[in-house]
Order: C-alpha cells, then structure tokens, then sequence
C-alpha cells in the first residue's frame, strides 16, 4: 500500500538555515504522520548536516556558492553554471517524478536557483494526479521594494500563479505581514497560511548560565554554517587576545561545518591563547545557546 510522502527542496548555498528548516518540518511531519516518507533535495557541500526522522532521507545535488544577488557559481565542480543548472534540475525532475509525491514542499526560490525548478513543476502539474505544491517563505526576505521588483522582473508571480496551491509563512502577521509586505496578499489571499515559526525540537534540558566548575558566565560565539563567518569571528577574539588577560567568561566558539579549514585553524589558535573551547559543530548547539549568559553572532 502507498503511503504519503513529501518532497523538499531547499536553496542551499551559504548557510544551513533552509535545511535545518525543512528538516525540522519533516521531524514534525513524522510526529504527526507515522509512516510518512520525506525525501529531501540538498545543495551544501555539507550534506544533509542534521539528522533526519525515521522515513527521512535526501537526494545531493551538486553544491553552488552564492556570489552576489541572484548569482551562484558552482562550489566544487569545474563546470559552466549552465552544465551545473542542467545536472541540479535534471536531478530534481527525474526524482519528483519517480516520487510522485502528494506534497512538494519548495522553500524560499519559487522557480528554484536558476531556475532549475521550472520543469519540475511542469511535470508535477501535468500529472493525472499531481500534488499540492506548496511554497515556503521565512517572514522577512530582504527590503520589499527590492524583493518586489526583484520577482516582477523574474515573473515569479506568474509563476507563483500557475503552479502552487498554497503559499505558508513562517512567522505572524502581527510581527511582519510578510504577505503584504512581498504583494503576495493582493494576489493570492486565498491560498495564504501563516504557520508561525518554526519549532526545533528540544536538544536537551539547558543547564545554568554559569559554568559550575569556574564559576564564570558561559557565553557562545557561532555564526551558523560558517561560511562567512570568519571576519567576525576573527576580530572578536584578536580584540580579546590584544587585552592580554584571560576573559572573565567561558567561551565556546562553534566555527560551523562551512568555515574554510584554514579560517577555522586559525580561530581554533586564537580561541586556544584565550583558554577558549572551539569545536566545528555539535548536535547540542540549540542547548548551549539556551544556557549562554551571552551569544556573539552576526545577522543572517
């Protein structure tokens, strides 16, 4: 017998926050579903970084960098972004349509990078019994003039139109009325959902704020993937290290899976003259986070 199943795809190319998303959605999608199958399109270099419920798994597409608004290159092959593009979206085409999923679950890119979507949508669309596409929006995108102009140039709208059922936000509308906010709400009113945002689930009880064993305040510096993160991290801990004493806080630096190895050797040396913890990752990040007097970070 068939059981239900979802695809997911996710824009990756700097960081990992649509991953985690998606797989977030998919850990509470099998709470509420036993036996459900989700099946998860990914493009960091990092794989599929968290770990997935029970009837999860992914499909790898070849890794691209973001270099600038709406331009990506590929990360690893040597390759022109076209051939890149035609491999990414042969890959996505050929899957939705041997999944035939009840659910396509798009996250953030209506027609994908580059539009790499486009044919799969198509195909889903023709389908005798095609699924319900679905488009997934975090509540705040970027400046709205911008986003607006940016889609209307694209035809992202038109092609919001045609092909997906359902727009969700992630947020509330009491906070940011993104629907508004992108022209979404004048178009398509009626196939908006407002979700709230969304929840990961509990990595384990924080404990207190301060660290027992020194009796100092714990403090957390972490960036999410990394990849960008390296000037941050860097100025913060040579203006510590320059104050030419130990801090009177713990500190643990969490580099991110996506940090060059060389940017993370060296943060690892300057953590190392601070008597500072620097890890690259941990599955217990939402913990530490929970129990820090502080968290340094930059914006996403």
């Amino acid at each position: 017998e068939r059981t239900p199943s979802v695809l997911m795809y996710s824009p990756d190319s700097i960081g990992l926050g649509h991953m985690r998303r998606n797989s977030a959605i998919a850990e509470g999608l099998v709470k509420e579903m036993p036996g459900i199958s989700n099946l998860l399109l990914v493009g960091s270099s990092a794989g599929v970084y968290f770990d997935l419920p029970p009837g999860s798994d992914c499909v790898k597409l070849p890794s691209i960098l973001k270099t600038g608004s709406n331009q990506w290159t590929p990360k690893s092959l040597y390759v022109p972004n076209e051939v890149a593009r035609r491999i990414r979206s042969r890959i996505i085409t050929e899957t939705a349509l041997a999944l035939e999923p009840d659910v396509f679950l798009v996250d953030h890119v209506p027609s994908g990078i580059w539009d790499e979507l486009v044919p799969a949508l198509k195909a889903l669309h023709s389908m005798p019994q095609r699924p319900k596409i679905v488009l997934g929006l975090r509540d705040i995108l970027g400046a709205p003039e911008e986003i607006c102009a940016q889609w209307h140039a694209a035809g992202l709208y038109d092609l919001i139109d045609e092909y997906y059922d359902t727009i969700m936000i992630y947020g509330s509308p009491d906070i940011s009325p993104a629907a508004h906010h992108y022209g979404l709400s004048s178009k398509f009113a009626d196939r908006i959902r407002y979700c709230g945002f969304v929840h990961f689930a509990n990595e384990g009880t924080a404990p207190t704020s301060v660290n027992p064993a020194t009796g100092k305040p714990k403090v957390v510096m972490t960036a999410g993937g990394g990849h960008d993160s390296f000037p941050m991290m860097q100025f913060v801990l040579n203006t510590l290290v320059d104050q030419h004493k130990v801090p009177d806080f713990d500190l643990l630096v969490v580099t991110g899976p996506l940090m060059p190895l060389e940017c993370r050797n060296e943060v690892a040396a300057l953590a190392e003259k601070l008597n500072a913890r620097c890890i690259n990752s941990t599955p217990l990040l939402q913990t530490y986070l929970s129990s820090a007097e502080a968290i340094i970070t930059m914006g996403g």
